[in-house]
């Protein structure tokens, strides 16, 4: 089939320049020291592409994104072999039937509402893979349906059904037309046994406009270093390898360049995996992940190879990002106990949904580990009821396409279990690899990041297989900022004259950013809202990490404050010590504070003092001020969020109030230090256990560690 769809001269992409602005770039690492040593993040000039220019080797026919014939064979005999893959097979076999069902028993197009993009991706994903399993032609011919609609684009004349007949991909964002351009790929690849010649020149036709084109990459393909980059120039660069040599020579010329052109964009962001992590958080590291991996391996079936993709810093491990966010309160890795992630940033504590990303991750980078990682996060998903659904609406589909029954237990237990990840400074402790003991997890960052949230300093607890310290997470996007959740009076850390953190808002790159892309240059005037850890110690008896705070705020108000987080492994207890000093203008209030959704009551000890206990779910745990300024009081207020702002029942913000002014309390000049221990032995934690911040990297302990 050969396609001719013409372009103006304009369409020919000069990449020359952004490959010499790209040159000079190198990513940044939120660490001091040689936590934030760059070493071997050079861009990467030699991989995705720049090693052969625009013009690509020869390709292999149909189908070639992401999953080649051989692994389609492999998937019949895993479903043939396993429980686990067969349950999912019947889930997904029910959900084409349902959707063909539909069609035939509709009477008018609204019961055949495609609603958002992301359920029909998952409709046509589905019905795609099950015609490569099974040659089925009804559920093939349903899968072209959902591409294209009836002859005519419409269903009974009503409404526009297939993707191509909707008219704007652009709207209301550049994600539509990302994910519009990724499901109509991945379907015309997958069916093209059963779509007849004029189907596939349609479905080009559709891509080339609606997509592909000069007007639309400059518009909608991102540069920036985010997850924005990864999943619009990634789903370009499927969109164009999917009709590669299918259109006439003119037009296969710019559709080679398209390819080009999307991978030096993604090398921008590619950078960024350099220490495993992703500096948006957990959520937009499986949107950015299930991206890259989609690339990698398509361009491996299409071309034989990667491109030297499998050589950038950090992608090899980056599952082990996956598998530290989940704290002591998420999965036991054998699908008994609810989710709780470490969802700093704009991420839910439920975000297990990218689950079939790390599925994808084992088939790209396969150990026993990451198989067994990845298979028990997925079938968690499907014992809480939620029916094997995968991220972003994909359903049992992708979770299924490379699905792995190698690992046991003792291949996670081998995994260390602390680590910082130096570029976002996030750090993460845990007792162990169950949901029995506890784990605790801190960060620093910049408020300013894509996503971010101003929560430098925060934290989250979890013990005895529930969170504590609870981060409210994600927000409705759809409500302007600031809004409680997003700001540090809805966070886990001190706050000071109830004025919020530095930044937010800046997306500028200043501060340590700048200064790593241009060491010569002074820090800026703006270097304010960002947090480096200074040490992260991990001892066999205890770890913790000293993240240097005293840009986070206004330093009007406090200076030099430091905050560090120590996990002792015997007893699962957390300490937070924090040390500052008040400044002129900070005369209102000192409050530290954390969020919890268990019930919260106010103890008053023998020996005078009072500490906090909280319960639920059949456990308890207290809050002790170990070390607190004279006259230094807990107070708890429940949380009301109300719409439209995301709910979160049962909300209590816990606050040890510091007394300021008058003959007691703070004044402007003060040094202040906070010992704050949590967990079911903090009550035995004195005074005298825990030391100075400036001895951590020796032990916060010499009598508890």
């Amino acid at each position: 089939m050969s396609l001719a769809y013409r372009f103006p001269a304009s369409a020919v992409l000069i990449v020359t320049s952004i490959c010499v602005a790209l040159g000079s770039t190198r990513g940044a690492s939120l660490v001091k020291g040689q936590l934030g040593s760059s070493k071997g993040t050079q861009m990467l000039q030699d991989t995705l592409f720049f090693a052969v220019g625009p013009k690509l080797p020869p390709v292999r026919d149909h189908p070639r994104l992401i999953a080649s014939e051989d692994d389609l064979s492999a998937l019949k005999q895993t479903v043939a072999q396993d429980p686990n893959a067969g349950k999912m097979y019947a889930a997904a076999h029910q959900f084409a039937d349902e959707i063909i069902s539909k069609r035939q028993n509709a009477s008018n197009s609204a019961q055949l509402n495609p609603g958002r993009f992301l359920d029909q991706w998952g409709r046509v994903i589905t019905l795609a893979m099950l015609y490569r399993m099974t040659e089925n032609t009804t559920i093939g011919e349903q899968g072209v349906f959902e591409l294209l609609g009836s002859a005519n684009g419409r269903y009974d004349g009503e409404g526009t059904y297939g993707v191509c007949t909707r008219p704007n991909w652009g709207q209301p964002t550049y994600l539509e037309v990302a994910a519009y351009t990724y499901m109509v790929a991945v379907g015309y690849d997958w069916l093209q046994k059963v779509m007849p010649a004029g189907n596939q020149t349609a479905v080009v036709e559709c891509l080339l406009q609606k997509s592909i084109n000069s007007d639309n990459f400059p518009k909608y393909a991102q540069q920036d270093q985010t997850n924005r980059n990864i999943v619009t120039n990634g789903c370009f660069l499927l969109g164009a390898l999917a009709i590669l040599g299918d259109t006439d020579p003119a037009t296969h010329s710019y559709v080679e360049e398209m390819i080009y052109n999307s991978s030096v964009n993604m090398n921008t962001a590619l950078n960024m995996y350099h220490d495993g992590g992703w500096w948006e958080g957990f959520v937009y590291w499986g949107y950015a992940t299930f991206h890259t991996l989609s690339v990698l391996l398509s361009v491996e079936v299409a071309f034989g190879s990667d491109f030297g993709m499998r050589t950038v810093p950090g992608l090899n491990t980056t599952g082990d990002f996956f598998t530290h966010m989940y704290g002591g309160s998420g999965y036991n890795y054998d699908g008994s106990v609810g989710p709780a992630d470490y969802n700093w940033a704009a991420a839910g504590e439920d975000n297990i949904e990218y689950a079939d990303t790390m599925v994808w991750f084992n088939k790209a980078f396969p150990s026993k580990r990451s198989a067994f990682v990845a298979r028990q996060a997925v079938l968690h998903h499907a014992n809480n009821g939620t029916n094997y659904t995968g991220s972003g609406g994909r359903y049992p589909a992708f979770a299924l396409l490379f699905w792995d029954t190698q690992g046991t237990p003792a291949d996670l237990a081998a995994m260390p279990l602390d680590r910082i990840f130096a570029n976002e400074s996030v750090a993460v402790m845990r007792t162990d690899w169950t949901n029995t003991r506890a784990f605790l997890g801190m960060k620093g960052g910049a408020t300013y990041f894509s996503h971010n949230h101003r929560d430098l300093g925060s934290f989250v607890y979890d013990a005895e297989g529930q969170r504590w310290a609870h981060d409210l997470g994600l927000e409705d996007y759809g409500i302007p900022r600031p809004t409680y959740r997003t700001e540090v009076t809805g966070h886990n850390t001190v706050v000071f004259n109830g004025l919020n953190q530095a930044g937010g808002d800046n997306y500028n790159f200043c501060a340590p950013v700048r200064q790593r892309y241009q060491p010569d240059h002074p820090y800026p005037t703006c270097r304010v809202g960002y947090a480096l850890f200074d040490n992260f110690t991990v001892g066999q008896k205890c770890t913790n990490g000293v993240v240097d705070l005293d840009w986070a705020n206004n330093r009007s108000f406090v200076a030099n404050w430091k905050r560090g987080a120590a996990l002792v492994k015997a007893t699962g207890t957390a300490i937070i010590r924090d040390e500052f000093n008040v400044t002129q203008l900070c005369r209102t209030n000192v409050t530290w504070q954390f969020h919890t959704n268990a019930h919260v009551s106010l103890r008053t000890l023998d020996g005078g003092g009072t500490v906090v206990t909280l319960a639920q779910g059949g456990k308890t745990v207290t809050v002790n001020a170990v070390v607190a300024p004279a006259g230094a009081a807990w107070v708890s207020e429940q949380v009301n969020l109300e719409a439209p702002l995301l709910p979160d029942p049962n909300l209590t913000r816990v606050s040890l109030v510091l007394p300021m002014g008058g003959t007691s309390g703070i004044h402007p000049g003060t040094s202040v230090s906070l010992v704050v221990a949590m967990g079911p032995h903090a009550e035995t934690v004195t005074p005298g256990d825990v030391a100075v911040l400036d001895e951590w990297p020796q032990g916060p302990s010499s009598t508890l560690c």
